[in-house]
């Protein structure tokens, strides 16, 4: 893979290097994590992404895993099927079976993710954003895989059409 420019030189980006500015600076939106953020800082600047690693990869499991399970099914229809599933609520009417145990095993996780985080001290419509933007980043992540497994079956299609097609191989069937 190749390097990625990053600023004035080219390299890989350190995220700790990156990110350290912008959490020590004092932003009204961060005032509930300021005191916790800052006492993680110094407390062990090693640890800095752990929260967010575990968090991404709790995110990236259950993707996965939602689409593992469901994958014939996620295939088969239109690629807005994900989205009350992942949000539990259709607005044309009940959820598929397939959709309901898909938001069973999602709205425990962004549970799980909005407690792991500690906001407490957040509003009800600020712990609503916070669950908006996990679960939009499921939604991204599930269709992605969605597209990506679609686009590398029709790239195998197209492959075995083009091989099938190749006049190397026609054999003659017959008399003319």
């Amino acid at each position: 893979m190749a390097p990625v420019t990053c600023g004035p030189g080219q390299g890989f980006v350190n995220l700790k290097q990156f990110y350290s500015p912008w959490i020590s600076r004092r932003h009204d939106v961060m005032k509930p994590f300021r005191y916790r953020l800052k006492k993680e800082i110094h407390e062990n600047p090693d640890d800095l992404m752990k929260l967010a690693e575990s968090v991404g990869s709790l995110i990236d499991q259950t993707a996965v895993d939602i689409f593992q399970t469901h994958v014939i099914e996620l295939l088969n229809k239109p690629i807005t099927y994900i989205i009350p599933a992942v949000w539990g609520a259709h607005e044309n009417g009940a959820l598929s079976s397939a959709q309901e145990q898909m938001n069973r095993s999602i709205s425990p996780v962004v549970e799980d993710i909005i407690q792991t985080l500690q906001v407490d001290s957040l509003s009800e419509s600020q712990i609503f954003a916070l669950g908006y933007l996990i679960r939009g980043l499921l939604v991204s992540k599930i269709t992605y895989m969605i597209e990506k497994l679609k686009n590398q079956l029709i790239e195998k299609i197209i492959a075995d059409c083009r091989r099938n097609e190749s006049l190397s191989d026609v054999e003659t069937l017959g008399n003319a």
